[in-house]
């Protein structure tokens, strides 16, 4: 049987040591606010309402569809947000009018081998306040707008010029 090695005595030693250190330094850890599902859901709503407006830019429209998108996924996928963020175009394919597959490549995360991919499907789900499928799907519009999402950054900045 193996013992779990966070529970060994010079571990609990070094995370005792790290902590003082952290005590005389005047450093206060920190913590990620935990998101909830009615966040999230709220946060979809305010920004579905702001995308009514007719006074709203192309590019005020591509932030908030971006954003929503963007929101959405994190969310669902559970993935961390500096790998979501950082999805090229290209590793995301739509199937049909069910899903999409992102075969996400990158280098901090999977370990061994020199294929780091993290492939996963998105599927349509009930809820299309909070649906990534959604999300996408609408974010997507922007190619009808002229704004090609092909070989870049999916979810990528914007800049004035």
């Amino acid at each position: 049987m193996w013992a779990n090695p966070a529970a060994s005595e010079p571990v609990k030693a070094y995370l005792k040591a790290g902590q003082e250190e952290q005590t005389r330094a005047h450093i206060v850890p920190k913590q990620a606010k935990p998101i909830f599902i009615n966040k999230v859901r709220s946060m979809a709503v305010y920004i579905s309402r702001e995308l009514k407006r007719s006074d709203l830019t192309l590019q005020e429209k591509f932030v908030l569809q971006r954003d929503q998108a963007l929101l959405k996924l994190q969310f669902l996928a559970g993935d961390r947000a500096s790998d979501v963020a950082i999805v090229l175009s290209q590793e995301v394919k739509k199937l049909d009018d069910s899903g999409f597959v992102f075969n996400h490549t990158f280098g901090k995360i999977l370990r061994g081998g020199s294929n780091k991919c993290n492939t996963f499907v998105l599927k349509r789900c009930n809820d299309k306040i909070v649906c990534p499928f959604s999300g996408l799907e609408s974010y997507t519009f922007m190619k009808n707008h002229g704004i090609s999402l092909k070989s870049v950054y999916l979810f990528r900045i914007i800049t004035e010029s």
